[in-house]
């Protein structure tokens, strides 16, 4: 049996020696044989002149490159090169104890878990009160919520582990690190891992003592500029690994910002943000009492409460930060194109379209978090500015062609589900069976319909379909019974968003009318032509999904469209 043990690093001169001096001294069954890859990523200080010096005495050792310069570009290049059953994968900020390799071979063979792993001990990162401050705040549940291989834990499966035990069939079958992850790899892959079916396999006797960021300010700061923005980049990812705690920082720093600057202007908001956050305060000062007797610290009652502060505001500001990175299209992990979509984007997949399994297939991070909050709120907001102009369209409604005021009809919704649709009333009562198709110069439509067709105001009681979750402002729009229930093939992924009162097809074809009315038979020229090509332009919205496309269309539709229908999709045979 043979494995690969892997350490990317980094500028790690003042740990690297240790931490290869405890790997060296791992306990060795018999029979087993090892390989120690150390990638360096183009470290300033004398990281690879310490990583040369532990070669050139041991043969087993193996200094590499990483041109990719992070960790997931390090991992990957040895795990590819490797010939192990086994990887072992190592952080170099962190030394060892002689029984880790021989504890995580076992447990991984008595499981039979994908990953197996342990519990970090946290050690200061210098002789510094910062430094064992950093220690007090990322040891007490209050600070790092429910990160059980941080704080006391049972052994069993988890969702997560430090470093991790992998079995080489693991990436195989998965693939490898997301190259894009700067922070999280490990996360992230152990969660694909579970989201697969696999387990990860959590074993308190394994520890890793690991140290931390010498001081406040450097902690602090990987906080705003690393963690926090990467959690939510992860999210946008790899949704499957969605995780409360790297989220509700978040709507923490949101909570204490926006309270901060509304409770300047009435009571009833600063009475009870000042409340929250003098709780928020009485939960700090508990967890500093309990860190200050844990290490015999007594600066530790006030610091620490100030330093859980500002780490979870440091971290929601960065993750917020990386929200609206995602949201307007500039977070680096946008950059690269995702190989086909559900692929896992910039991940060295195995297998082929037709395998990527199911639950690997997500949604973007705005369609799949954002966009349904945007569309409550939206409809909301519209509701409130438009509930005059929308009794006073029903009453002259009413007065002009009688009741009923409201047209309703089944559509086809998201998943395929029907849903009845709301719509001013814009035609006679005795329609024309037959049809659903709305020809320019219809006779059906009344004269009050054809002014409130030109200006959309027939569209506005759809915005309580919004509110109910039945539509979106933007997507497909909602066809009856025979068109999107169809669907097949790359089409049927668009029964996987709400269809919209506005998208970009809605807007080609904003006249739609005056081109069926020049078709010789205009359901054989919707269903031919038309159909096909709101198909095709649905499914490239779909592929480029955004909260600023969204926004676009919104816009556009609001303002005047061209009278004129696009010439080449004008129908060959016109009426005489």
């Amino acid at each position: 049996m043979t494995i690969d043990i892997v350490i990317p690093v980094l500028n790690e001169e003042r740990y690297l020696r240790r931490c290869l001096e405890s790997v060296l001294s791992f306990e060795k069954p018999p029979g087993l044989n090892w390989r120690i890859y150390i990638l360096d990523g183009g470290s300033q200080d004398r990281t690879w002149e310490i990583a040369l010096e532990f070669a050139a005495r041991n043969p087993e050792v193996e200094v590499l490159a990483n041109p990719g310069r992070i960790q997931s570009c390090g991992l990957n290049v040895a795990i590819k090169r490797g010939q192990g059953d086994y990887v072992l994968r190592l952080d170099a900020h962190a030394f060892y104890p002689s029984n880790y390799l021989v504890l995580c071979l076992e447990t991984s063979v008595r499981t039979q878990a994908d990953n197996a792993g342990g519990v970090i001990i946290t050690h200061p990162g210098g002789n510094s009160y910062g430094a064992r401050l950093v220690q007090a705040i990322t040891t007490h549940q209050f600070g790092v919520g429910n990160a059980g291989y941080r704080l006391d834990a049972l052994e069993g499966p988890a969702d997560t582990v430090p470093f991790g035990f992998f079995k080489k069939d693991v990436f195989r079958r998965l693939g490898y690190f997301d190259e894009r992850l700067v922070r999280d790899q490990d996360y992230e892959l152990n969660r694909r891992i579970r989201a697969s079916g696999g387990t990860i396999w959590l074993n308190p006797a394994i520890k890793v003592h690991y140290h931390n960021q010498s001081t406040l300010k450097a902690f602090l700061k990987k906080q705003f500029f690393k963690e926090g923005p990467y959690n939510a980049y992860l999210w946008y990812l790899a949704p499957y690994a969605v995780s409360a705690r790297h989220g509700i920082t978040g709507a923490f720093a949101l909570g204490v910002c926006g309270g901060a600057m509304l409770s300047w202007l009435t009571p009833f908001i600063s009475i009870p943000f000042a409340i929250v956050l003098a709780l928020y305060l009485m939960m700090g000062f508990v967890a500093g009492v309990q860190q200050a007797l844990r290490f015999s610290e007594w600066r530790h009652v006030l610091a620490v409460p100030t330093g859980l502060f500002l780490f979870h505001i440091c971290h929601g500001l960065g993750f917020l930060s990386g929200v609206i990175c995602l949201l307007f299209g500039t977070a680096p992990v946008q950059r690269i194109k995702e190989p086909w979509p559900g692929a896992g984007r910039f991940r060295a997949w195995p297998f082929t379209e037709a395998e990527v399994p199911l639950t690997m297939i997500q949604p973007k991070f705005y369609s799949g978090h954002i966009k349904r909050w945007f569309d409550c709120a939206l409809s909301l907001v519209g509701l409130f500015l438009v509930a005059v102009p929308m009794v006073a369209v029903a009453i002259c409604i009413h007065i002009v062609d009688g009741s009923p005021v409201l047209f309703r009809q089944e559509r086809i919704g998201r998943h395929g589900r029907s849903f009845t649709i709301f719509k001013y009333r814009t035609m006679t009562q005795s329609r024309v069976a037959g049809s659903t198709i709305t020809v320019a110069g219809d006779a059906r439509v009344t004269a009050l319909g054809k002014w409130l067709r030109r200006f959309k105001l027939d569209e506005l009681p759809q915005l309580f379909n919004v509110l109910k979750g039945e539509m979106s402002f933007v997507g497909p729009r909602p066809d009856v019974s025979g068109y999107m229930d169809r669907l097949n093939g790359e089409a049927v992924r668009l029964l996987e968003l709400r269809p919209g009162i506005t998208g970009p097809a809605s807007l080609a074809f904003r006249n739609e009318d005056v081109l069926l009315a020049q078709a010789a038979d205009p359901v054989e020229f919707n269903d031919r032509v038309l159909f096909p090509e709101k198909v095709r332009l649905n499914l490239e919205y779909m592929k480029r999904i955004s909260f600023v496309s969204d926004v676009g269309y919104i816009l556009k539709t609001m303002l005047p469209g061209r009278e004129a229908p696009a010439p080449h999709f004008a129908p060959r045979n016109h009426r005489a």
